[in-house]
Formats: structure tokens, sequence, C-alpha cells
């Protein structure tokens, strides 16, 4: 019964790895054009990989020029309050934008595809049982918050935790540590600071958030910071690697129509995949069964059970007490006389030591020895 169970098992586990390819493989189609060949040739006037580039420097440095406005606004009203607490940070300086083609797409740095790259605070956040939605590696898979799992923090800590960028929807988390890769994007109304171990981008408009995700999940991606990652105990990425790896961009129509062709096609490996996994549990639920089953008498049928009587090792469970409880006293009893060869009998005690009494002459010599091995 448990030989078929565990073939099933198997069988089952052989799936769940085929549905891992099968996602791997959409997703190296996807991101190397094939999925929207078809389509592509149909479109008239789609940008080219050369202006995508050019589109996606001038909205960071618009980005970039924006924050110094807004800095600079800062400070004055800083300077207008006296000067107290911490003076606002100067954004960081924009780095040089770094990207090239590659025929109908285009190859450029995370850094280069983001507006933003944010870190999590490097220290573990005090939870709670209710208040504020704090994110970290136990609460997160690929595509998805588990909000069954999500952890709480207070209003104080939540702020604190939020003071570098608060998360808005279409930003992008990142497991950086522990985990390494998790990857999902916020929706809308989902408002969360982040915990330990967890990074976050904004991507530019001409990179889609989804996109961004998806690309981060591919292997393309994965062989990127897979050399890279550090850490035996804790798992764990570099940011200052993670910001020189590439992301391959199309034009934003295509990276529309791609995500597309992923989430259509992935959406039939989500619902296997839960179908596989619910399958799983019953045969742990059914083995559980058995076995409970098994130990209360009630695995055979009337007619197995009478047939188990019939045969010549049966033996009662009256019977069988009463044997075990023979062969217990026979090994804790006083005395358990067995003969050797010598003509003497030897009993074990209680106290551990042993008894020999020379039967040849009728008297005892009753000496007591140690169990334990004796040189001469």
């Amino acid at each position: 019964m448990f030989s078929e169970l565990d073939n099933g098992i198997a069988n089952l586990k052989t799936a769940q790895e085929q549905l891992k390819v099968y996602r791997q493989a959409v997703l190296k189609k996807a991101f190397e054009g094939e999925l929207t060949k078809e389509w592509r040739s149909k479109q008239k006037d789609l940008p080219t990989a050369e202006e995508l580039l050019k589109k996606i420097q001038e909205e960071r440095e618009t980005h970039y020029q924006q924050q110094l406005a807004e800095w600079k606004v800062a400070v004055k009203q800083w300077e207008k309050e006296g000067k107290k607490g911490k003076k606002p940070s100067k954004p960081r300086k924009l780095t040089e934008f770094n990207g090239f083609t590659d025929e109908c797409s285009a190859l450029l740095t995370i850094e280069s595809a983001c507006n933003y790259i944010i870190d999590c605070l490097h220290s573990t956040a005090k939870f709670q049982g209710t208040g504020y939605h704090c994110v970290d590696t136990t609460c997160i898979e690929n595509g998805r918050i588990v909000w069954d799992k999500i952890r709480y923090v207070s209003e104080e800590t939540f702020n604190q935790r939020i003071q570098r960028l608060k998360p808005i929807a279409g930003d992008i988390l990142f497991a950086r540590e522990g985990t390494v890769g998790t990857t999902v994007v916020l929706k809308p109304n989902e408002e969360v600071c982040l915990g330990q171990r967890m990074m976050m981008f904004r991507s530019v408009k001409s990179v889609l958030p989804e996109y961004f995700m998806w690309y981060f999940l591919s292997n393309e991606f994965i062989l990127q910071y897979k050399p890279l990652i550090g850490g035996t105990t804790s798992p764990h990425l570099n940011i200052s690697d993670i910001r020189e790896m590439q992301l391959r961009a199309y034009s934003v129509e295509e990276q529309h129509q791609i995500v597309q062709e992923i989430e259509s096609r992935l959406s039939v490996c989500d619902k296997l995949e839960e179908s596989i996994t619910q399958s799983l549990q019953k045969a742990e639920a059914l083995r559980q069964s058995i076995l409970k089953k098994a130990f209360e008498g009630r695995l055979l049928t009337a007619q197995e059970l009478a047939a188990c009587k019939k045969e010549k090792d049966w033996e009662p469970a009256g019977e069988l007490l009463e044997r075990i409880g023979t062969d217990v006293a026979c090994s804790t009893d006083v005395a358990c006389n067995v003969s050797t060869k010598s003509g003497r009998n030897v009993s074990t005690k209680s106290n551990g030591n042993v008894s020999i009494t020379d039967r040849t002459t009728d008297r005892d010599v009753a000496r007591n020895v140690s169990t334990e091995k004796k040189h001469p």
C-alpha cells in the first residue's frame, strides 16, 4: 500500500520539477523576443532599441532634476525653521548611463533602468500583534505577498523604515538575503514598509514593473547573480553588484505584450501547481490515516482478518501480551537460569551481578562476579 502511495508522490514531485522547467522555458522565449516575434512583425512605428535607450536616459535626467528642485525647496524650508533637525539629504548623484542595443532589444544596467534603488534598514524590526504591515523574506513568494504570514510593526517603527523611500504601487521588492531572488510587485492599496533582507526598485517609466519582475525571475537574470551570492549560513547579494547587472528591455508596447504572453501561459502552470500541492497534502494525510487504522486494528477487512487467523503463526493479542510480559520478567527477574557447558547454573540478579552455582558438587560457591569483563 505504501509503495503505491510513494510512487504516486514521486510522480507528483516529478511533475512539479517539470513545471519549473516549463516556467523557465517560457521566460527564456519571452525575453529572447520569440513569444512576440509574430506580434512585432505586424506592428508599425515601434520605437527602435536606440530610441528606447535615449528615452530612458532622458527620463532619468528629468527625474534627477526634479529631485534636485525638491531638495532645494526642502533645504530652504529647513533653514527657515531655524535648521532644526537633520538637514535634508541631497539626491544621489546621477550615475553614468550604461546601455547598448542587441538586435531588437536594449541591454542596460539595473541602475540605469531605475529612478530609485533602496536597501532596507540593517536592523531587525520590532514586531507586534497588530499595526502596520512589514514585508520581509518570510512573507513573500515570487509574484505575491503572503498576507497570512505578514507581520506588524508600530507606527513609529513603520515611519522609521520608510524614511529612505515609502513603497508605492508598482515598486519591485526583492529578497537579497536568505531566499535570494524572490521578487514581487506592489499592487495598489498595499501599504508596507521593508523588513530586514529586502531591497526595493522603482523603475523608470519606460520599464514596466511587471516586466521588471518577470525578468528578475528568469534564468537570464538569475545566472548573473547566482555566482555572486556570498555566505553559507545566510546567502546574500551585495547591492553594488546588483546595480551593475543587466536588464534586457524592449519598447513599452512590446513589454506589455511580453507580460501578457508570460502570464497567460504561467497562469495555467499556477493552477497545475496548486492542484499538485493539494494532491501531495492529501497523500500525506492518507499516509497518516493508513498508519492510524493500522495501529487501531482497523486496516484489514473482516474476510482478511479471518484469513489471518487461520495462519499457523497467528497469535491472539492476549497471548502476545502474556508472552511479552514473560520475556520482560525473565530479563529483569532475580534469577533467569541458563545452563552452561561446564554444568553450572548462571543466574542474573536484578542488581547486575551474576551468581554462579556449581551443580556437580551440590554445594553453592555462590560467588558474585561483576558483569564487566576482567582481564587476568
